[in-house]
Parts: structure tokens; C-alpha cells; sequence
């Protein structure tokens, strides 16, 4: 019993110690990830300006940014993704498999979801621009404030805008009268 007792508390100093020295990568300006697999990533980094995410499998990232001009994120598996930024430009989701992504930015986002299966993304943003090309399964969820919807070759979509779940042919018709 002694001995758990001591390797709690070791792993909770050991937690305590990162979330501490969080700051370290404060000037980090580009993140590139290349076959990774399960990598748990929770950064602040205030200077950051691209994220390049590309074949990682089972993974969890975290990243918190002042503002961000390039995310492009491809052929990740089994990934989870949140962003939490001031402002971000362009977001590319391409070629990735049951992948969640969660955004929450002070200004408009453009994404791109390009050949995408079983992709979940979540967004407390207003979206300028939503393009979805040759996806399966794909989840939405965020506010009403979309401006722009490009659909090309999609077999399932649910978007869920403020709390009311919508199907695609729904979608069409809110979409015709704004």
C-alpha cells in the first residue's frame, strides 16, 4: 500500500513540475509532427505560427497560441486536436480517420476538410468558410454564424448548430434564404 501511495504522489510531482515549466515553449513559431504515434501534447505558445500534423496515430494535442496562420493537419488516425487561439486563418483537416478537432478562436475560421472519414469538429468560432470534399461521416457542431458552405461529394453529414441537430438537406434550405 506504501509503495502506490509513493508513486502517486511521484507522478503528481512529476505533473506538477510540466504544468509548472509550461512556459518553456513559449517562443516555439512552427510545430511539426510526423509519424507520431500516441503523443499527448498540451503546449502554450504564444509565438506559434504554423502547425504541420501529419501521419500521427492515437494522439491527443492541446495547443493554446495568441494567433496562428497556417494549420494544416493530414492522415492522422484515432487523433483528438483542440486549438485555443486569439486568431487563426486557414485550417486544413485532409485525408484523416476518426479525428476530432476543437476550435475556440476569437475570429472567423476558414476550414477545409478535404477526403476526410469519421471526422468530428467542434468550433466555439464563427466559420467564414466550410469546404467539405469527397468525406465520410462528418460531425459539426458550432454557432450559426457560417457565411460560406461548399459541399463536394459528402455521403454523411450531421451539423449540429446551436444545440439543433441538422441534416444536410436541412442545411441546403437554411442556406438558400441567408
Amino acid at each position: 500500500m506504501k509503495e502506490k501511495q509513493g508513486t502517486t504522489t511521484n507522478k503528481r510531482r512529476y505533473w506538477k513540475e510540466i504544468q509548472e515549466n509550461i512556459t518553456t515553449f513559449q517562443n516555439v513559431e512552427e510545430i511539426q509532427l510526423r509519424s507520431c504515434c500516441n503523443l499527448h501534447i498540451n503546449l502554450v505558445a504564444n509565438k506559434l505560427k504554423n502547425i504541420d500534423m501529419n501521419n500521427c496515430v492515437e494522439s491527443q494535442i492541446s495547443v493554446k497560441t495568441e494567433s496562428i496562420e497556417r494549420m494544416k493537419l493530414e492522415d492522422n488516425k484515432l487523433t483528438q486536436f483542440k486549438l485555443t487561439t486569439n486568431k487563426s486563418s486557414d485550417i486544413c483537416i485532409e485525408k484523416c480517420e476518426n479525428f476530432k478537432i476543437e476550435i475556440e478562436a476569437n475570429n472567423e475560421q476558414n476550414v477545409d476538410i478535404i477526403e476526410g472519414n469519421n471526422i468530428e469538429f467542434k468550433t466555439k468560432c464563427p466559420i467564414n468558410k466550410l469546404t467539405i470534399i469527397e468525406s465520410k461521416e462528418v460531425s459539426i457542431k458550432g454557432n450559426e454564424k457560417c457565411k460560406s458552405l461548399k459541399v463536394v461529394d459528402l455521403q454523411s453529414m450531421k451539423m449540429m448548430l446551436n444545440q439543433r441537430e441538422l441534416s444536410l438537406n436541412q442545411l441546403k434550405n437554411i442556406l438558400k434564404y441567408h
